[in-house]
């Protein structure tokens, strides 16, 4: 304990601030008691004002809101509202009441049937907020935020139940008041500049504001914001912006609680404004202390500066680069050298910074290997492990897509099954890897003879499969009369001697326009090659 007590006396930030703290303490206490006083003093009469004039605010919204009110129970008790001549109707009122968005009524299944636009389209509400709370509760609803529909118009939404004689909900009339509306009534209360009035409903969402800003309205609200309007009991507090790219401001905000309309006034109030008289005041009693406080700061900051502010700077730069991802040890950190508690925590994040750069590199290292093996993988799921054409499985996903092509655009699609004629007669009398060799050789014969955009498989034994795209029956026949020619011209050798003659049977199905399937086609190809085998082999048949 007496060492750490000894490291502390010789701290730099002890050095400093002892005698500072010895010499202004009493006077800092007594200047800073009398402005406290004038600021709370000012402070509760900004507070009573402030709560005055949103709950004022608050009122008129009602009273606007009653008239919506009174308007939807006038107009469910009119009679052309139950006529077919309802939506002629509905068109006069929204004429006469043009700042709302649409009249419009609703059966109790949503299906809207009346509506004072045309419609394009069948319309249905059921979903909505204003109209599920009308047939519960069968009172007036305010509803939410919403886009109108099909109007795409921003609107804050109302609805009244229509009753028949026995008291039950019939329909539901709805309506909804513009947002650009409220946000124009807005504009004509005077406000303190630098003030901002925003109406919000029940989710935090921005229905009007003073200043004006379009691109906000129908947004949520900071969520920080609603956070604090949540947790406070009284209608009036302080409010800090929390943006980390804007420079800090303290504001008063007075606010009022959700009521029957489900919308509440919030209006902020810049300290520096509401309180510009205290302040003033407190200017002009700090004038005595400036020049005194002018030059101590001015001390402080040199002996900070040298050896708290730039060593912390490069701290803070190296956290940056860290966090975007740039793990790598600061030069100045490098050459850093600083006893005490500074220089313990500089050697302690030179430290961490170098582990984390390993375990990068390792991380790193790590998934390119995981990468690479899952493409080599990826690989070799699809490719025959001898031949090292494409396996069947590829070809049933390839066929498939081909074909649907094939469908679409019109084009030719062409698919040959490969027998290598006799092959038992190679494993038999020259042994498996012979005839491992002759597959091998077969199949860089069809690698060597095909398109980039053609598919050669592996179908399985001594079986092949070719898929041609977009090519004519006649280009095919030649290209398999070259394939089936260059098979025979083959001299392969085993241990010293040679395997004799290979030769190919062809089977061709050829798929025009929007003919055949995966398995139609395929089955045409496989009896085409076995109408070769059956004719002595060594030729190519095409399915009938």
């Amino acid at each position: 304990m007496s060492k750490r007590l000894h490291d502390l006396t010789q701290g730099l930030q002890f050095r400093i601030l002892t005698p500072l703290f010895l010499l202004m303490s009493f006077v800092t206490i007594l200047f800073f008691y009398g402005y406290w006083w004038q600021y709370q003093e000012a402070r509760s009469q900004v507070e009573a004002d402030l709560s005055h004039f949103v709950q004022g605010l608050a009122h008129n919204q009602e009273v606007s809101f009653t008239t919506t009110q009174n308007l939807l129970i006038t107009l469910s008790q009119v009679a052309d509202i139950r006529s077919d001549n309802c939506n002629s109707f509905l068109n006069q009122v929204h004429q006469q009441y043009f700042y709302h968005s649409a009249f419009g009524i609703a059966d109790l299944e949503g299906n809207v049937t009346c509506f004072s636009q045309p419609l394009s389209k069948p319309l249905n509400v059921k979903d909505r907020y204003y109209f599920q709370e009308a047939l519960k509760t069968k009172r007036f609803v305010v509803g939410d935020y919403i886009i109108g529909r099909p109007m795409g118009t921003p609107t804050l939404s109302f609805s009244y139940p229509i009753l028949n004689a026995q008291g039950e909900v019939e329909k539901v009339l709805f309506t909804g008041l513009t947002l650009n509306w409220l946000n124009e009534s807005l504009q004509d209360i005077p406000l303190m500049p630098g003030s901002v009035l925003s109406l919000l409903d029940n989710k935090g969402n921005l229905l009007a504001r003073q200043p004006s800003n379009e691109q906000a309205i129908g947004k949520p609200a900071e969520s920080y914001l609603l956070d604090s309007l949540r947790d406070q009991e009284s209608a009036v507090f302080a409010y800090r912006t929390e943006d980390s790219n804007a420079k800090e401001e303290r504001y008063l905000v007075a606010f009022t609680g959700l009521d029957t309309t489900r919308t509440q006034f919030v209006l902020y109030l810049p300290e520096n404004l509401a309180f510009s008289k205290t302040r003033k005041v407190f200017l002009e009693m700090s004038l005595s202390l400036l020049v005194f406080c002018g030059l101590v700061l001015i001390s402080i900051y040199l002996v900070l500066n040298r050896w708290v502010i730039q060593p912390t700077t490069t701290l803070i730069e190296s956290i940056l680069e860290i966090r975007q991802g740039k793990i790598t040890v600061h030069p100045q950190l490098i050459s850093l050298k600083r006893k005490g508690e500074l220089g313990h925590l500089t050697q302690e994040f030179k430290a961490m910074t170098e582990f984390l750069l390993e375990r990068k590199l390792a991380v790193d290292l790590a998934e390119a290997e995981l990468k690479a093996s899952n493409l080599r993988l990826q690989e070799e799921s699809l490719r025959d492990p001898l031949t090292k054409l494409f396996n069947r499985r590829y070809l049933e996903e390839s066929l498939s897509r081909e074909i649907a092509k094939s469908h679409r655009s019109g084009r030719n699609l062409a698919v040959v099954m490969i027998d290598v004629d006799y092959f038992k007669r190679f494993n038999d009398q020259f042994g498996h890897i012979a005839g491992d060799s002759v597959l091998i050789e077969i199949a860089k014969l069809l690698q060597n003879n095909v398109r980039a955009e053609d598919i050669a498989c592996r179908f399985g034994g001594e079986e092949f499969t070719l898929v041609l795209t977009d090519i004519s029956q006649e280009a095919v026949l030649k290209r398999l009369e070259e394939i089936r020619y260059c098979a025979s011209k083959l001299n392969i050798a085993y241990q010293g001697q040679s395997l004799g003659k290979i030769t190919l049977s062809l089977g061709l199905a050829c798929l025009k326009r929007s003919e055949g399937s995966l398995e139609s086609v395929i089955n045409l190809a496989d009896k085409a090659l076995y109408r070769a085998k059956e004719q002595g082999r060594n030729q190519l048949v095409i399915a009938s």
